[in-house]
C-alpha cells in the first residue's frame, strides 16, 4: 500500500471522512487546503490537524507550486470540488480545470497513483427505467454536471503519461458529520417544515453512504486500471419521499412532505442552466431541477473489478445520520 499521500479537498464532507480512513492505515497525509480557511482557529476547527502535513494552497495554485507539494508522494486523492458557489465561473475552473492541473502536478512530480472523485450526475436522467452503468452515454443536466464531463475528458488525455489515474463516480451520498445541505435538510424536518417532493412519490435515485465512498477511493487506488472510472452507490434506489422517511424516522419527527407538479422541477432546471450560462448559480433552482429527475446507477463494476462491497439499501444510514444529528455528533 502506497504510504505517502496527498488529500485536496479538506476539510470538507469526504475529504475529512477520507483522512480518517487512511489514518487507520497509518499513512502519512498532506492536506491542501484552501487559503481563505487559514486563521487563528483553524487548528481547533479542524479535526486532523494535529495527525497530518496542512499546506494551505489553492488547487489553481502554479504548477511549480503544487509540484513542491507533490514531491515524494505516492499517491493524491483529488476530493476537491465545487457545487454551490455564487458564480457559475468557479464550478468550471475547479471541478473541469483544476483536476487535470493537479495530474500534471502529479506527473511531472513523479506520483504513483491519482484518484478523482468526479459524479454520477454526468449520465443525467433514466430514459427507459433502465439502470445507468459506466457505459451510459453522458447527458449532464447541470453546470455542475457539465463541469464534472469536462473535467473527466481533460484528465483523461493525460491517462497514459506514467500515472495511473482512476476516476469514481459516486450518486449523492450521506452520513455523519452531515454535509451543509443535509444539515439544512434535517434541520428543516425536524423542525416540521413540509419537503417538497417531484411527482407522486418524488424521482427515484441513488444515494451512497460516505464510508462507502472513501472505501471506493482506497480501492480503486489499489486496484483500478488507468483511465478507469467507477460508479459508486448504494445497491437499492429510494424515492425522495423514501428518502425524507428515512431521516424523519432517525430524528424520530413526523415526516411531513407535499407534492409538486414536474413542470416545476423543470422549471427550476431550466432558470437553473440559463442563469449558469449568465454566470449566476441559482442553489435552490438546481436542486429542485435536479430531484425532479429519475437518476439510478449500477455499482456492478466497481464490485466486479474493485472487490467495492456495496450496501444493500441506504435507510439504515439515513435513520443514522437523522439520530446523529439529534445527538450533536
Amino acid at each position: 500500500m502506497e504510504n505517502k499521500v496527498l488529500v485536496t479537498g479538506a476539510p470538507g464532507f469526504l475529504g475529512n471522512q477520507l483522512i480518517d480512513t487512511l489514518l487507520k492505515d497509518d499513512r502519512k497525509i498532506t492536506c491542501l487546503v484552501h487559503p481563505s480557511m487559514k486563521s487563528p482557529q483553524f487548528d481547533s476547527m479542524f479535526t486532523y490537524s494535529d495527525k497530518v502535513t496542512v499546506e494551505f494552497v489553492d488547487v489553481r495554485a502554479p504548477l511549480e507550486q503544487l509540484q513542491g507539494y507533490m514531491k515524494g508522494m505516492d499517491s493524491v486523492f483529488n476530493c476537491a470540488g465545487m457545487q454551490h458557489p455564487v458564480y457559475t465561473k468557479e464550478i468550471y475552473t475547479v471541478n473541469r480545470d483544476a483536476p487535470a492541473h493537479l495530474l500534471q502536478a502529479a506527473i511531472n512530480s513523479g506520483v504513483k497513483k491519482f484518484v478523482h472523485v468526479s459524479s454520477s450526475s454526468i449520465h443525467g436522467e433514466n430514459k427507459k427505467g433502465e439502470v445507468m452503468d459506466e457505459e451510459t452515454p453522458f447527458h449532464p443536466l447541470t453546470h455542475y454536471a457539465k463541469s464534472k464531463v469536462q473535467g473527466e475528458h481533460l484528465l483523461l488525455k493525460l491517462a497514459d503519461k506514467g500515472v495511473t489515474l482512476s476516476m469514481i463516480r459516486p450518486s449523492v451520498f450521506y452520513g455523519s458529520p452531515a454535509s451543509k445541505n443535509l444539515n439544512e435538510l434535517m434541520d428543516g424536518l425536524r423542525k416540521g417544515k413540509k419537503m417538497p417532493y417531484i411527482g407522486k412519490e418524488g424521482s427515484l435515485r441513488s444515494y451512497v453512504a460516505l464510508q462507502q465512498v472513501c472505501d471506493a477511493l482506497v480501492l480503486a487506488e489499489q486496484k483500478s486500471k488507468t483511465g478507469e472510472a467507477y460508479l459508486i452507490t448504494d445497491t437499492e434506489p429510494l424515492t425522495t419521499k423514501q428518502f425524507f422517511q428515512s431521516i424523519c424516522n432517525g430524528l424520530k419527527v413526523e415526516c411531513k412532505t407535499r407534492s409538486l407538479p414536474t413542470f416545476s422541477s423543470r422549471i427550476g432546471e431550466g432558470v437553473a442552466m440559463f442563469a449558469g450560462s449568465m454566470g449566476k448559480h441559482l442553489r435552490m433552482a438546481n436542486i429542485l431541477g435536479e430531484f425532479g429527475r429519475n437518476h439510478v446507477v449500477s455499482n456492478a463494476k466497481a464490485v466486479k473489478e474493485l472487490g467495492f462491497n456495496a450496501i444493500e439499501e441506504s435507510t439504515t444510514g439515513l435513520q443514522s445520520m437523522g439520530r446523529n444529528f439529534i445527538s450533536g455528533e
